[in-house]
């Protein structure tokens, strides 16, 4: 299906590919913009149009969510109009702590750095005696000392910038669907996942209750654990300093669960580095000291009794409430469906497990779609405020230019080349038609898509960059394999 928008772009009823295409020819309607695909009419108003109900279904991940919208009324209820998948960036923590680096060091090395915040800011009044208040607070010090409660400057519903981002992706793609559809009523699923379940099925009683730690702190369970030996060098002489190591190194997504967490000497914490067991036992397999076959004979079953971490179901469960509350702010009604809903719909139409048919499936009224491609939207951000490339150490390896754009281009825009055979006297290697994400040069020599050296006067703007890169796929397979094509087409 491909959605309509009336010659003032207001949303009308969805249509079919085929009369789009006769409605293109014909000259009645212009391409609005290709991702989502998106026709204009010329000769149509929303007024003069029929109204029908249109269905918004969300089904949130950590990684990955699923987005359909399917008709609710009329002759055609039930039919699924579109699908999507959203991919959310998943490197926020990793990015803030890189920038947080590069400005400690520019401090400490007393480089080129803007003045502190606070003190180019005016001071706010405060709520309570009127003065100025405290940085970082809504009151001033004898207020706060008077016992005036202070919730500082963060909203009543916060969330880390990485949980943000992902709730962020959801509602701003609810409020585009509803410019490009008359979208009335939202369904979403609402799961909450029971962290000591998934882990071990079949605890119960007491020990449900009480948890892990119960009695312990962190620091002292593992010690307790291990009895506190070492997990790399079982009695062998050594450090005598114990270190707690992370199986799943944090740098490559580990969490402070405890049951990733070991004692180790400080030599073999070192000597491990980013690695997991596994990596680190297949490089010592070759060497000759008795300390390195010991350590590939512990590894492997450290690497065993390690579990892995439960930070997708965390996400959710920390994101559901904020989405849900976003939604109900749109005015529209909301439904609400669980989880085991969503997977009894599925198992019943016999559809394979993928966020994009699972939101299809939420709610009391499951949709079952029949061949509707899926259009898989990425998260890639509108670049970098930085003007320098570091290397993997942090120090500066390349500049970047100085200006975002160029000649009318920037990068990410989807743009059109139309490279002619012959210039001159010369043969055009990239002599067709290309379509795809655009990355700009000052040289003048684009990169369109998968094809490099195209010069900028053969380039046409399609649709400019909007922070999400866009492919499509078949309805019913794994949106998260690799043979996605960049800059596809969500509709033939």
């Amino acid at each position: 299906m491909v959605f309509v928008l009336d010659k003032r772009k207001k949303p009308l009823m969805p249509c079919a590919e085929r009369r789009a295409r006769i409605l293109l020819s014909r000259g009645r309607a212009v391409v609005h913009r290709p991702h989502p695909f998106t026709i204009r009419l010329k000769d149509r108003m929303v007024e003069e149009s029929v109204p029908r109900a249109v269905g918004l279904k969300v089904d949130p991940g950590s990684k990955h969510s699923g987005i359909a919208i399917v008709r609710e009324d009329g002759a055609d209820t039930g039919t699924v109009v579109r699908l999507a998948q959203v991919d959310h960036r998943t490197d926020i923590h990793k990015r803030m702590g890189q920038r947080a680096g590069y400005r400690r060091r520019r401090r400490s090395a007393n480089l080129r750095y803007r003045k502190p915040r606070f003190a180019n800011r005016h001071p706010e009044p405060c709520a309570g005696c009127g003065r100025n208040a405290r940085h970082g607070s809504r009151f001033c010090r004898p207020c706060l000392s008077a016992g005036h409660h202070d919730s500082g400057l963060r909203p009543e519903v916060w969330l880390a910038p990485s949980l943000r981002r992902r709730v962020d992706n959801l509602t701003s793609w609810v409020q585009r669907y509803r410019h490009l559809a008359p979208v009335t009523a939202l369904s979403m699923e609402l799961v909450r996942f029971d962290l000591q379940a998934i882990e071990r099925p079949e605890i119960a009683g007491t020990e449900y209750q009480q948890g892990t730690l119960a009695g312990f702190e962190v620091r002292e369970y593992p010690l307790l654990k291990f009895s506190h030996t070492r997990a790399y060098r079982d009695g062998l002489s050594g450090d005598p300093i114990l270190n707690i190591d992370h199986v799943l190194p944090q740098s490559r997504g580990g969490t402070d669960r405890v049951s990733t967490l070991v004692l180790a000497c400080r030599t073999c914490n070192e000597a491990k580095n980013d690695r997991t067991p596994a990596e680190w036992a297949a490089s010592l397999r070759g060497s000759a000291c008795p300390l390195d076959q010991k350590r590939v004979e512990r590894c492997a079953g450290v690497q065993d009794r390690a579990k892995a971490p439960l930070r997708d179901a965390a996400a959710v469960n920390a994101t559901r409430w904020a989405l849900y509350g976003l939604l109900l702010g749109t005015g529209l009604p909301v439904e609400t469906g669980s989880g085991g809903r969503t997977k009894g719909n599925r198992t019943q139409a016999g559809l394979p497990k993928t966020h994009a048919l699972d939101a299809a499936r939420v709610g009391s009224t499951p949709r079952t779609p029949r061949g509707v491609p899926v259009l898989v939207i990425k998260a890639v951000g509108r670049g970098r405020h930085q003007r320098t490339n570091p290397d993997k150490s942090g120090f500066p390896r390349g500049s970047l230019a100085r200006h975002k754009s160029w000649e009318g281009f920037r990068s990410g825009d989807i743009v059109r080349a139309d490279v002619p055979a012959v210039v001159g006297n010369r043969k055009r290697k990239t002599a067709e038609r290309h379509v795809g994400p655009v990355a700009i040069r000052t040289s003048g020599s684009l990169r369109v898509g998968n094809s490099d050296g195209i010069s900028s006067r053969y380039c046409s703007v399609i649709q400019r960059a909007d922070g999400y890169a866009y492919s499509s796929q078949k309805g019913g397979s794994d949106a998260s394999s690799p043979r996605l094509k960049p800059g596809a087409s969500g509709v033939a």
